[in-house]
This record gives C-alpha cells, structure tokens and sequence, in this order.
C-alpha cells in the first residue's frame, strides 16, 4: 500500500505540499513496517546484521517471483532512508493524532537508533520529538489509557464504534472488565517482583492489583481479579467497545533520551531526563544517584515499569540480546514452557508464514 502511493503520487491531483505531506507519511509508514518486520524475523542488528532480514520491496508492480532477503543491515539502511526522506518533508501540523507529523517520525527515528545501539543519536532524536507533548496528571494515567485526547499521546488511532472489532480488539484482551478474552481466565498480569519495585505512592502501581487479587468495581459490573493482574487499559464504554489505541507517547522518548544519556556516559543528564518522567508518576521518587551501569539498570527498571503491556519487552530484550529466564519471578510456572530462553536461541527469530514460504520461491525458512 505505501508502495502504491510513493510509485503514484505524482499522478495525484492537489497542491504540490499536499503531494508531499502523502508522500511522507507513506515513506515514514513502510519504514515504520518494516522495522517491526526485520525485528520479529531477523536477528538483532547489535549482534548479526550480516543475517538474513526480510525482503525489500519498494514497488507495487506485482512479480512472477517474490525477492529474496536482504540482510538485516541493508533492511536498516532502507528504514533510515526513508525516514529522513520523511522528516525532510513532514510539518509539525497534521489533520488527526493518526496521521504522522515531524514529531512521530522523529519518534520512529529515536527507536530505531535505540535499537541500533546508537545511543548519543538516539537521546538527541527523542528530546526532539517530545517536544510540545507533557507528561499526563496522575489522574489521566489511571483512567484507563484509552483516548487519543490524552495530551501525552503523540500518535494513536481514533476507534470508531462501527469499526471496534469487539471481541477480537485490543481491549478484549487488556481489560479485565470487557467480558472479553481477558476476562474469560486470560487476566494479564504483572511480574511480583516488578509490582514490589514501585512506591505504594506510584500511580503506577495503582493500576496492578496486588497479591491477594481484588474485586474491581467496573461500569457494568463487579469482576474478581487473581493476584497482580495489569488493569492499566479500560474501555470507556462497555456498550460499544470504542477505546483508542495509542501507538506512541511522549513517557517512551524520555526513555529513549535517558537510556541513550545513560549508556553514552551522560549520567548527570540521563538522572535528570529520568527523574523528570518517575516523578510525575511517583512523587516520591528521589533524583537518581548513580552513574554507569547502575543508572542504565534503573532507566530499564523504570521503561518496564512505564510502558507495561504496551509492546516494549520483546523487542528489548531482542536489541540488547538478553536472556529471558522467568524461573521463580512470580509467574505460575504451568503456563512457562519453557521458562528459559538464552540469548542466541532460534525462537527469538519468528518463523517465516506459510504463505510467504508458498507463494515465493525465493524465501527462505528462519531455524
């Protein structure tokens, strides 16, 4: 589809701006693909980016033969052409908070060069594109992060009641209370030792329940809750199912300016950047006072803590090439098979869709 436009917007009747305000966010948009596309299939750039990533495709004429992979390396340069391709034509200015501006290129960009390991770059490129969006009040974080009109999101998707999806939407599987997917014994929940690392001040903490479970009084109904489940995400309606969905805010690039800070040897900075987020959350928060590893530690403590259930682990634990080991961290171990996966195993690489293997003789298989 982003192929389509940028092979015909030349042909597309309107101003020459206009031509390249849709131009822009197509190239932003197939990067924006494409990085997720080359996380989940390839290896992580840190540590091969001579693997074999995803295919590159940059045209919408159709082809007898699919193409082959590009390495993971190539599929970056690509995302990053596209991007600054973006930014050089995007505007602050937009029509709605789905559509891209400079600021959420700019917030695809600082993800990028996180996972890049570029850190200094990737600090500066965050600090830019928060610029002109605040931290939400307390109030707001607890309310069930559900509206493009929190002043914190920066880019989101307006759910229309016809166009919901019901019980196969996001909500269906956060909400605890949706009479959903959730609620049918699939509650999301919190790792015990992540929920005991916030302050009982930490509005945070506010939207997990705690050890014993809780019954949640909800708009259509009481719901009893086991221990730790995330009740962060809330429909604002049970009658329709129409909660947005926030795709990026502005609590992701403090994070990203202060892990890039912080692992590029600007401690005092990276306190400050971190401190600034954590005390809007939690007013008792005291101003780090570390440096080196340890601050790097507590600024990946505190994106856990922030962006919980937004999409965020995998992916970092992918670009830092970490272990996942959930043995004795407060997960029911029935449900942990395998509780343990080293850094380097195949299954951090998603398996290549049958209908890609099939249609495209070119491709091929991940381990």
């Amino acid at each position: 589809g982003c192929n389509a436009v940028l092979d015909y917007i030349g042909d597309a009747i309107g101003t020459e701006a206009e031509r390249e305000k849709v131009q822009a966010e197509a190239l932003a948009l197939r990067a924006y693909y494409y990085f997720w596309l080359v996380n989940l299939y390839g290896e992580p750039y840190n540590y091969n980016k001579k693997a074999l990533g995803v295919p590159l495709k940059l045209t919408a004429d159709m082809e007898t033969n699919g193409k082959a992979r590009s390495t993971v390396e190539e599929v970056y340069t690509r995302i990053n052409t596209d991007l600054d391709s973006a930014m050089m034509l995007l505007t602050e200015g937009r029509i709605h908070i789905s559509h891209f501006n400079l600021n959420v290129a700019q917030g695809i960009k600082a993800e990028v060069l996180l996972t890049m390991g570029k850190y200094k770059e990737a600090a500066k490129m965050a600090h830019e594109a928060r610029q002109g969006f605040g931290l939400m009040p307390q109030e707001l974080f607890a309310a069930g992060f559900n509206s493009v009109n929190n002043p914190e999101w920066m880019w989101g998707m307006q759910i229309k009641v016809d166009q919901s999806t019901i019980y196969a939407s996001y909500f269906s599987n956060t909400d605890p209370c949706s009479i959903g997917y959730n609620e049918l014994g699939n509650e999301k929940r919190i790792n015990s030792q992540l929920y005991d690392a916030m302050n009982d001040s930490d509005v945070r903490k506010s939207v997990c329940v705690g050890a014993d479970g809780a019954t949640l009084e909800c708009d259509n109904g009481e719901f009893e809750v086991p221990p730790y489940t995330v009740n962060k995400f809330r429909l604002p309606s049970y009658a329709n199912w129409s909660g947005d969905y926030c795709y990026m805010r502005a609590a992701e690039m403090y994070l990203i300016e202060a892990e890039g800070l912080a692992r590029s040897d600007q401690s005092k900075e990276a306190a400050k950047v971190l401190y600034e987020l954590v005390s809007a959350r939690d007013p008792k928060y005291k101003l780090p006072d570390v440096t080196g590893n340890a601050l790097v530690e507590e600024v990946m403590l505190q994106r856990r803590l922030e962006l919980l259930g937004e999409g965020f682990r995998f992916m970092d634990m992918k670009r830092l090439n970490l272990s996942l080991d959930r043995t004795d961290k407060g997960h029911e171990e029935t449900f942990l098979k395998p509780a343990k996966v080293d850094a380097g195993d195949i299954r951090w690489q998603f398996l290549i869709p049958t209908q890609e293997m099939t249609s495209n003789p070119n491709m091929v298989q991940n381990d």
